[in-house]
Formats: C-alpha cells, sequence, structure tokens
C-alpha cells in the first residue's frame, strides 16, 4: 500500500508540473521562458528556517548579499569611522585576542589597572575604517560588535562640539543651536511650588537648622 501511494503522489506531482507547462507554453512562453520561471522561483522561493537560529543566519546572509551587491553597483558609501562595542568576556581567550582588545581600549592594560581605569564589557571605542584597523577588526570579530557611524545631519566642523550626541547604532545627531534673539522675546514663567515642593524644602530646613 506504501508503494502503491508513493506511485501515486509521484504521478499526481508529475501531471500537475505537465499541466502547468503545457498552460505556459499555450500562453506563448517558450522552453526558455519556462526555464528562466523556474529558475527565478528557486531563487525567489527559499526555505523557511526551521528555528531561530536559521532564519537569523538567512538574515545575516541576505544582508551581506546586499551589501556585496551595493559595492559592485558602487551605491555603497564607505563610512570613515567604526564604533566597536564589546560584548565578550576576556576570560579563556588567547593572549593575541587580548593585544588586539588592550589595543583598541576595550580591555584594562597595566597603565590603566595602575590609573584605577576599568573597561568592562560594554565599552565602546571610535576608530578610523583603515586596512590595518579592518585587519585588527577580523582577528576579534567573534568579540566584538562593529556598527559604522552615519552623520545623517552632516559631520560636524572643528569647535562645533555642542548640541551632539553619539548612540550606540552609530548616528550622530546634531541639534541647532537656540536663537538668542527669541530666548530674549520668550517671557519666563513664574516659578510655582507646590504643597510636596514646600513640605520638602521647610523639612530639609528643619533638618539642617541645628
Amino acid at each position: 500500500p506504501l508503494l502503491m501511494c508513493s506511485r501515486r503522489v509521484r504521478t499526481i506531482v508529475m501531471m500537475s508540473g505537465y499541466m502547468v507547462a503545457a498552460r505556459l507554453r499555450n500562453e506563448g512562453a517558450s522552453s526558455v521562458g519556462v526555464r528562466r520561471l523556474s529558475q527565478q522561483r528557486q531563487q525567489t522561493v527559499r526555505p523557511r528556517g526551521r528555528n531561530g537560529f536559521e532564519q537569523r543566519a538567512n538574515a545575516i546572509f541576505d544582508e551581506v548579499r546586499e551589501i556585496r551587491r551595493k559595492s559592485e553597483t558602487g551605491d555603497f558609501e564607505v563610512p570613515k569611522l567604526f564604533l566597536v562595542e564589546r560584548l565578550s568576556r576576556d576570560y579563556g581567550l588567547p593572549y593575541w585576542e587580548k593585544d588586539i582588545l588592550k589595543l583598541l581600549k576595550l580591555l584594562e592594560s597595566k597603565e590603566d589597572k595602575k590609573a584605577g581605569i576599568h573597561r568592562p564589557v560594554g565599552s565602546v571605542a571610535i576608530v578610523k575604517n583603515t586596512p590595518f584597523m579592518c585587519r585588527m577588526l577580523w582577528r576579534v570579530k567573534h568579540l566584538v560588535r562593529v556598527t559604522p557611524i552615519t552623520f545623517p545631519d552632516g559631520e560636524p566642523r572643528e569647535g562645533e562640539y555642542a548640541g551632539t550626541h553619539l548612540g550606540r547604532d552609530g548616528v550622530f545627531r546634531r541639534v541647532p543651536h537656540i536663537d538668542e534673539l527669541r530666548l530674549a522675546t520668550t517671557e519666563p514663567e513664574r516659578k510655582k511650588l507646590d504643597g510636596k515642593e514646600i513640605a520638602k524644602v521647610l523639612h530639609l530646613a528643619w533638618n539642617n537648622s541645628l
């Protein structure tokens, strides 16, 4: 019975394939078009991941393919700076990886320990996008997260560092300065103290009066 069932399923699949091919040929599609259509379906239809790891891996591969496509077409904008964040502990690491983390200022060196500077997991550093730095990051790529720094509001000029913020996502923001004329024309609001604030001030005065 199992053999007969498998044969029936095979014949049904073959007949459905023949019917689709005949329909395409009747509509005017050639054998080359059928082959191209099957190739496009194979490229577009991808097996879904059975677990979260496979889905995450497929997402990473899609991102890598997109980056490669942009680099080939010239649409990829090369970042000037990288934001490097340490994600792993230094316990059990070989000495060459520890040396690279110390050069990147992501791990305590002897000078840092003498000065009392701690660099725990989550420490960040800003580095230049140079071939030498990329080779160093490649050796510790499993220990850090590298994020390109972007400037949607424009790059800051020398001396214009007030009102700027660099987030952990690598986006550098510039907050425009407030117009002094606008500040001068606005009337300051009167300060009002509610009962809780008055009681807090009186309680502090009572405790500090002795």
